[in-house]
């Protein structure tokens, strides 16, 4: 779970970096928007690493922990993804991210 997160992270920044000025412009406001989703949803990677890897004796916090950092994830960058993509389809996800 926690490579997958951080694997797409850093494709969706590649492409934040090299392809989304042909469809978005050279707005930089939805580039930079684009790059803080990327670079917010590596770091959402990295702490699903961290918890993966703390024993078994001490995982209380563990179970609710990965879903919500995974729900959060996908909120707030997913939405900034989208509002980058569309702000005017995908403007109800507004109130999501900040």
């Amino acid at each position: 779970m926690s490579a997958s997160v951080g694997a797409s992270g850093i494709a969706l920044g590649a492409y934040g970096a090299h392809g989304l000025a042909k469809i978005v412009g050279d707005n930089p406001t939805k580039i930079k928007n684009w790059a803080t989703a990327a670079h917010f949803q590596i770091i959402h990677g990295v702490a699903l690493l961290a918890l993966s890897s703390i024993p078994p004796a001490v995982r209380r916090i563990r179970p609710a922990a990965q879903p919500l950092i995974l729900g959060g994830t996908f909120m707030f960058s997913g939405t900034m993804y989208l509002l980058t993509l569309n702000k005017e389809k995908f403007r109800s996800f507004g109130p999501v991210t900040p």
